[in-house]
């Protein structure tokens, strides 16, 4: 596994854990494979965390400064694309044989969470933005966090499951 640094953002520990496994299972990878679907896959996510660290990079002094915001966004959603078609490449190797369906379904959930916590940053983000357009830039409305009942849990969810096409069953 790749260095993950304690003041990483959670979704750049992800990334890195998704451009990590990538890296793993492409060592495996068929060599008809090699100079098409492996490079590409290893770009692509290796453009994931480049773009997510360019994105943090954006210094923004204060929520006013629209130019910066968007300036990050941009970035994010850079992030978005490129971890979008890591999972299409991923696909196509699936459908080609280079990797195997778990390899498929493990890069599916790596993806799902990281797309998860990147949107996320991006609607956070977005918050910002609209709150400077609608002028309550700088200022924290107070929200209060409803309790659950005692008697209602919400659900966990415990595993993502993935239904492949019948062609790969």
């Amino acid at each position: 596994m790749g260095v993950i640094g304690k003041k990483d953002l959670l979704v750049t520990q992800k990334a890195k854990e998704l451009c990590d496994y990538v890296f793993l299972i492409s060592e495996r990878m068929p060599k008809k494979t090699r100079f098409t679907l492996t490079v590409r896959l290893q770009n692509l996510s290796l453009d994931v965390i480049t773009y997510i660290y360019t994105a943090n990079d954006v210094f923004i002094r204060h929520d006013k400064d629209r130019d910066r915001l968007e300036e990050r966004m941009y970035y994010q959603r850079k992030a978005g694309t490129s971890l979008n078609l890591v999972g299409y490449v991923a696909h196509i190797a699936l459908q080609q044989q280079a990797i195997l369906p778990k390899q498929f379904e493990r890069i599916s959930q790596m993806i799902y969470v990281c797309g998860n916590l990147l949107g996320g940053w991006i609607q956070s983000a977005g918050r910002r933005i609209h709150a400077f357009v609608s002028g309550k830039a700088g200022r924290r409305e107070r929200t209060t966090r409803k309790k659950p009942s005692q008697g209602h849990k919400r659900p966990q969810i415990t595993q993502l499951h993935i239904k492949l096409p019948d062609v790969y069953v």
